[in-house]
């Protein structure tokens, strides 16, 4: 599933259960009361998507929905509890990741691709919300699915995941951490995690990134906790 914050609420939007039955579900979690309720649902069943918030909408982005790699976009307005459909990504993918810099959503990577299913990818594109226009950015320099990103001090860091083919039996593991700077936009490559691994989870605090938990090939969950300091490119237990 995917996540996204809004005015101290968390959204919670589609995925898959033990089951491997895809969902349309939207939940809202409320922190202060420790509560949760039932959204409008996704237009379009998917997992594996990645959503990001702009001006309080949160735009919901590619995905799998059980059979093919999606590239909707959808738009989320939470105080009136709508949907409205935006021009699809460019290129079709799933396990993808966004990060937001200066209003402009940057969808990076992912599997699957519009003539390369299961294929982990470089791919970068960047989304204006208020144009509702894509645009074609530099590639990372390590293709890949299944890993983080969050954004900082106006760039963006990208950790881990899983090269060539998508899934268990798929490429090997990467610790490569790339450093995007949308405004030159380059990519510079940082100092490698101390633990390679996909499925990760990534969040920003005090100028900071904590890479939380993981997998092995989609197989053993890793309970690892590191912490990335930027400035220093260092790396802590």
């Amino acid at each position: 599933l995917s996540a996204s914050v809004v005015n101290g609420k968390i959204y919670v939007f589609g995925g898959r259960n033990h089951d491997k039955i895809f969902t349309s579900v939207v939940e809202e979690y409320d922190p202060e009361l420790d509560k949760w309720s039932a959204k409008s649902g996704l237009p379009n069943i998917r997992a594996f998507l990645s959503s990001a918030t702009v001006n309080d909408r949160i735009y919901v982005i590619g995905g799998f929905n059980g059979n093919n790699d999606v590239s909707f976009v959808e738009e989320y307005n939470p105080q009136k509890d709508e949907w409205v459909r935006k021009n699809d990504m460019p290129t079709t993918r799933d396990g993808l990741v966004t990060c937001v810099v200066n209003n402009k959503i940057y969808a990076i990577g992912g599997v699957g691709g519009n003539s390369l299913p299961g294929q982990a990818l470089p791919t970068v594109e960047e989304y204006d919300p208020e144009t509702d226009t894509w645009i074609r950015k530099a590639d990372m320099l390590v293709p890949r699915g299944g890993h983080s990103a969050v954004a900082i001090n106006n760039k963006i860091y990208v950790f881990g995941g899983q090269t060539g083919l998508w899934g268990p039996d798929g490429g090997p593991l990467v610790s490569v951490v790339e450093e995007y700077d949308p405004l030159s936009d380059t990519w510079t490559k940082k100092s490698e995690m101390p633990v390679s691994r996909n499925l990760l989870s990534v969040s920003a605090m005090n100028g900071k990134a904590y890479i939380i938990g993981g997998a092995i090939n989609m197989g053993a969950a890793l309970p690892i906790v590191e912490e990335y300091d930027p400035i220093k490119n260092a790396w802590t237990k």
